[in-house]
């Protein structure tokens, strides 16, 4: 999948400006972190 900005609003299914792109995909990693963080933590290493 690709992310580039100029077929966004392909990618996406939004029309999101490249600022909200970045945004949401911060937020993804950020959320991947904490689930990895998760799992470590409940299962070990």
């Amino acid at each position: 999948m690709s992310f580039n900005l100029r077929d966004r609003s392909f990618v996406t299914g939004l029309d999101l400006s490249p600022k909200e792109l970045t945004f949401l995909l911060d937020q993804a990693e950020n959320r991947m972190h904490t689930i990895k963080a998760i799992m470590v933590a409940t299962l070990g290493s």
